[in-house]
């Protein structure tokens, strides 16, 4: 088991944690620009999960936002300004999305 292993979603629904979300998210939000292929989405998954171990507690249970938050710090000490802003305009977007499906 690793290091991370809940997340709690915005609304409320706990879930494991997967690496492999926050690669594909990080992919999604980069691809658009041409600057981040799978591998470097990968290289800055893995940071972001670094990132995490030294700033949470073992088994602790992380917010989603905690994560998009990591992962825009992460990008943006990366040099990764672009992505960095494309990341949270795409989670921006979901969240607007997401309110829009419960009401």
């Amino acid at each position: 088991m690793g290091y991370i292993t809940t997340v709690k979603k915005r609304d409320g629904r706990f879930a494991p944690f997967r690496k492999s979300k926050v690669t594909a998210s990080i992919y999604e939000a980069g691809a658009a620009s041409g600057r981040v292929d799978r591998k470097k989405a990968r290289d800055l998954a893995d940071r972001v999960e670094q990132y995490l171990r030294e700033n949470y507690l073992p088994g602790e249970t992380l917010l989603t936002d905690s994560i998009a938050r990591a992962v825009e710090k992460v990008a943006d000490d990366s040099g990764e300004q672009t992505l960095a802003g494309a990341y949270a305009f795409l989670r921006k977007r979901k969240i607007e999305a997401e309110k829009l499906i419960r009401v």
